[in-house]
């Protein structure tokens, strides 16, 4: 044990806090520890394609809504200057 370990050792126990939790691994925000240990490589990265391509096709319609609103807007604009 370093000494530096040691000192926040003694430090803890005289404020009377516990040790730290120490946990292995990266926290998950999709899955538990237990699903996250059987991914493998290829897994995660089919996963992360697949949620690009889930990002851009809500992207693509989403630029097609706005050109739909545009257009609809041009032809009622048009509409009326006709009148």
């Amino acid at each position: 044990m370093s000494s530096l370990s040691a000192q926040l050792a003694r430090a803890r126990q005289a404020v009377g806090v516990k040790s730290p939790v120490v946990r292995r691994g990266k926290p998950s925000l999709l899955f538990s520890p237990q699903e996250a240990a059987e991914l493998d490589a290829h897994a995660i990265y089919q996963l992360g394609l697949r949620g690009n391509f889930q990002r851009c096709m809500a992207a693509m319609a989403a630029g097609c809504l706005v050109q739909m609103q545009q257009t609809a807007s041009e032809v009622s604009r048009m509409q009326y200057l006709a009148i």
